[in-house]
């Protein structure tokens, strides 16, 4: 299993669960609305992710999605990393700089 771009093993996947999170890498699944408990990071892992937060369509590299907050996502590789946290465990302000765009300057 390699998680470098270029990898050419599609099929690798990995989940680890801890008590207030959980980090997933592997396959997006069917792309429909998502709201989740959690606070959600998603990293794209070769191409950009495409996020709609109810605003429309956004391109990003990575996205910071606020608990139950109402969202899809999609991927041009439909490979992406994952990692949620329980909100009573973050301070939601101070992570909404990791929403970013894909040409930074």
């Amino acid at each position: 299993m390699s998680f470098t771009p270029g990898s050419t093993d599609h099929g690798s996947r990995l989940m680890l669960i801890g008590n207030h999170r959980v980090f997933y890498y592997g396959l997006l699944g069917k792309p429909a609305v998502r709201n989740f408990g959690s606070a959600t990071l998603y990293v794209s892992d070769q191409g950009p992710l495409e996020v709609n937060l109810g605003e429309g369509w956004q391109v990003r590299q990575m996205v910071w999605v606020p608990p139950y907050t109402p969202h899809r996502i999609r991927s041009c590789d439909r490979h992406l990393a994952v990692i949620m946290l329980e909100p009573e465990y973050t301070d939601a302000v101070s992570y909404t700089h990791l929403t970013l765009p894909t040409n930074r300057e």
